[in-house]
């Protein structure tokens, strides 16, 4: 009864003798420390690798939105609440009117369209 599906021992047989000889090869290079001869073996096989990530800090993500949390209370005073009851474990506190006014003003600041619009 012939199969759906078939495989080609030979074929399969070269091909399984080319990874090979691929991996030993990369990693004969991997283990020299010639990054360049690397690079080109990989280029020779079609695969272009990305630079490295290097150890520089990424750049701050730019300012898009802001969420302001004015009051340490809530109105609620659910029992079950993650917040212990709308309390969040103190007195209920305000946000200072400056602290608010800052952070609007860093906000406006910072923005930029995310389309490079105006």
């Amino acid at each position: 009864m012939a199969s759906a599906y078939t495989c080609s021992f030979p074929t399969a047989v070269a091909s399984t003798t080319s990874t090979t000889a691929t991996y030993e090869a990369l990693d004969r290079l991997r283990r020299a420390g010639d990054d360049d001869a690397t690079r080109e073996h990989l280029r020779r096989l079609g695969v272009e690798a990305p630079p490295y990530v290097d150890d520089t800090a990424p750049h701050e993500p730019p300012l898009r939105a802001l969420s302001l949390a004015s009051r340490k209370s809530a109105t609620l005073g659910c029992a079950y609440c993650y917040a212990e009851g709308g309390s969040f474990g103190g007195p209920a506190t305000s946000m200072e009117l400056q602290t608010a006014l800052d952070s609007v003003d860093l906000l406006f600041g910072e923005w930029k369209p995310a389309n490079g619009s105006t």
